[in-house]
């Protein structure tokens, strides 16, 4: 979950969602991944990477049975925001709702989070972490799904072979996202 938060601390989102000092929001970080990945352990698949034996980064992802969660792990995934208090729970519901209007319905592989530690990025950790979600979905003949804040991350994503499905941004946040697909 550290690595998580520190993968996180400074993206877009984690920045209109947790506006405060860089170390603060490292720490409501933890809380949140700590709920991310609690859901998805529950009913997902929670995917780390390490080196020197250490966690560089994870990846949690839903396949096509498990999204939309069950309520028991909705609430552990909302758990982390209400631990981050009730200011960050309201803007992180306001993503939530704009995110869940553009989710599709048709059975996918939703890749939720992936964060390698800023450390360790650049030496193709989340590619091959992607490279294993992507053949998940290419075995269940299913497309992937994902959302990203980063511009950067859309040009990843894109050399994996997803495309841009919406380009928008959430108008109380100011918060730019894609949601992005790719075929099966």
């Amino acid at each position: 979950m550290d690595a998580l938060a520190r993968a996180f601390v400074d993206n877009p989102a984690s920045l209109a969602l947790i506006p405060a000092d860089s170390a603060t929001r490292r720490r409501v970080l933890g809380r949140v991944m700590r709920g991310f990945v609690e859901a998805t352990l529950r009913s997902g698949t929670a995917t780390s990477v390490a080196v020197d034996g250490r966690i560089a980064g994870a990846m949690l992802a839903f396949g096509p049975a498990s999204y939309p969660l069950e309520l028991r792990s909705y609430a552990w995934l909302a758990f982390g925001p209400l631990a981050a208090g009730p200011r960050t729970a309201l803007r992180y519901a306001l993503a939530d709702r704009q995110l869940r209007r553009l989710h599709p319905h048709a059975p996918h592989w939703y890749l939720f989070v992936l964060g390698i530690d800023p450390e360790q990025q650049g030496r193709g950790l989340g590619s091959r972490m992607l490279e294993e979600l992507c053949a998940s979905a290419d075995g269940d003949r299913v497309p992937c799904y994902l959302e990203t804040d980063k511009e950067s991350s859309v040009r990843l994503y894109q050399r994996h072979g997803f495309r841009v499905e919406h380009d928008e941004t959430e108008p109380r946040l100011g918060l730019r996202f894609w949601t992005m697909s790719r075929s099966a």
